[in-house]
């Protein structure tokens, strides 16, 4: 996602005027981005509330059908709420209501996936990744620390099991699926060929000699390790018993050179 350098350039200009008015200039670069974070957290919260409006007047449906089969028509404006990444951000749309049934519905919520009260899909999204890494009680008070507001135990709670459910029923499908030739042949082609991955050990150790009363590194990997100028211990010379023995007591044994 790129932005318009004019536009990142007028709002660094806003931001650093509004520290200084905060009087903020004199005080330690902590003291400043905290401040700037918060400053973009409240803007977020006023922007995200403006293009909710701004885009539920280009959604143009003053008639439409509800499900038991009547139509459905424009009443009135509806105050809505919903927790983003920002924090509550509230909004007002349309809303239609069926004259059968008296069922109401936002044709902006429905078009957008969100849903009044409930916490938008970029924020659960965090709450699932912080609630599957640490408890709930202390998962509210890191979150915190990041995005500037609370968020209750039970939020916490309610979107990891939300994931964890959406994740089992994806699973599910897989397993389903994983007979299916011709779905496993589509899901290659979709993904496409994939890199491979490059297993390999490294074993080492120490080797005592005598004669220079040091300890030198000696790795199993094949290459040989210098212990002094001019000599070399090969691989073979300490992986036969008998020479390796004779290194051991001799404080030598067949060198490469």
């Amino acid at each position: 996602m790129k932005f318009s350098t004019e536009a990142i350039s007028k709002m660094a200009e806003i931001m650093v005027s509004a520290m200084q008015q905060n009087g903020l200039e004199g005080e330690g670069v902590c003291a400043v981005e905290m401040g700037m974070r918060e400053f973009l957290r409240e803007v977020g919260v006023q922007a995200l509330g403006r293009y909710l409006e701004q885009k539920d007047e280009e959604i143009q449906e003053d008639e439409k059908m509800c499900v038991c089969g009547e139509a459905m028509n424009y009443l009135f404006q509806r105050k809505g709420t919903i927790l983003s990444i920002f924090g509550r951000v509230s909004y007002r749309r349309r809303y239609h209501v069926c004259e059968e049934c008296h069922a109401g519905v936002s044709s902006l919520d429905r078009h957008m996936r969100i849903e009044a009260g409930q916490v938008t899909a970029g924020l659960a999204e965090l709450l699932a990744l912080a609630g599957v890494e640490i408890s709930f009680e202390e998962g509210t008070r890191w979150l915190e620390r990041y995005l500037l507001f609370r968020v209750s135990d039970n939020t916490l709670r309610k979107e990891t099991e939300r994931f964890g459910e959406l994740q089992k029923d994806q699973e599910a499908e897989w397993i389903k699926n994983s007979q299916n030739e011709k779905w496993l042949q589509q899901r290659q082609r979709e993904l496409g060929k994939q890199p491979g991955r490059l297993y390999g050990s490294l074993d080492g150790g120490h080797l005592h000699l005598r004669a220079v009363q040091v300890w030198r590194p000696w790795s199993a990997s094949g290459a040989s390790s210098r212990t002094s100028p001019g000599i070399e211990w090969s691989r073979s010379a300490l992986t036969t018993p008998a020479l390796a023995g004779g290194a051991r007591e001799n404080g030598g044994g067949t060198p490469s050179e």
